[in-house]
């Protein structure tokens, strides 16, 4: 719940591992319960597929967002692009 409250805060769908660490940096009194790194976190909420990511463009310009729970989702959560929150859980998080 506590990780569910840490992504509302934020207010985008869409945002950086390193926005999530400055964001977290900014409030951390808010989040005393949230152990660092973050990734651990995002890996664990990858596996739900309540965040995905994106994966940068290949050459047509497009951007592919992968979750687990797909025939095609990565295995593992990639932190190059941006991380995703599930379209299904933006309007409980009012993001």
């Amino acid at each position: 719940m506590k990780y569910l409250f840490f992504l509302g805060r934020i207010k985008k769908n869409q945002f950086t591992i390193k926005e999530a660490y400055e964001y977290y940096e900014n409030h951390k009194d808010d989040f005393e319960s949230i152990k660092l790194p973050l990734e651990k976190i995002f890996d664990f909420l990858y596996q739900f597929g309540v965040v995905g990511f994106s994966i940068l463009p290949l050459g047509d310009g497009n951007a592919k967002v992968s979750f687990k729970y797909r025939e095609n989702g990565e295995t593992k959560m990639n932190y190059d692009g941006k991380i995703r929150i599930h379209d299904g859980l933006k309007k409980s998080l009012n993001v």
